[in-house]
């Protein structure tokens, strides 16, 4: 019995080899073979999207950086007041944090808002310093083209 199925396959494979279809028949055939590839292709995306949907809403929440109480703690600062051109308060923001500090009194702030003081106050003797360098040079410049 085993050599009559072996037979009947060989006669099916010959036969389908064999066959020669009308151009209707191709061009339903090619356009069924198309829908199929198309929906399984259209299966496989709407897959990935849920997959990548459920990635995004699974996605750990970043840890904020541990923030240092050193810079939490509170200071005492009383910024210069004159009546002309330090006059106006201060504002100050770090990373979305912010305050406003007053002149002329003496204001509790976070350290941090002071330390952005001090920094503030070195940047603007340097950019001094720099711009009497600058004026003395082009004196210097003035006076030899005199």
């Amino acid at each position: 019995m085993a050599t009559t199925k072996k037979a009947e396959t060989t006669i099916n494979e010959t036969a389908a080899d064999n066959i020669v279809l009308d151009d209707a028949t191709k061009a339903a055939m090619d356009a069924y073979i198309e829908a199929r590839v198309k929906a399984a292709l259209e299966a496989k995306e709407k897959e990935n999207r849920a997959k990548t949907s459920i990635a995004a809403a699974t996605k750990p929440v970043e840890a904020k950086p541990a923030i240092d109480p050193y810079f939490e703690e509170r200071v005492c600062v009383e910024l210069l007041f004159d009546g002309v051109h330090y006059k106006d308060p201060v504002f100050l923001q770090i990373n979305g944090e912010n305050c406003v500090v007053e002149r002329g009194k003496p204001v509790w702030i976070k350290r941090k808002f002071a330390e952005l003081l001090e920094q503030s106050k070195i940047s603007e003797y340097h950019a001094a310093i720099y711009q009497q360098k600058q004026t003395e040079e082009l004196e210097k410049i003035k006076a030899r083209g005199a």
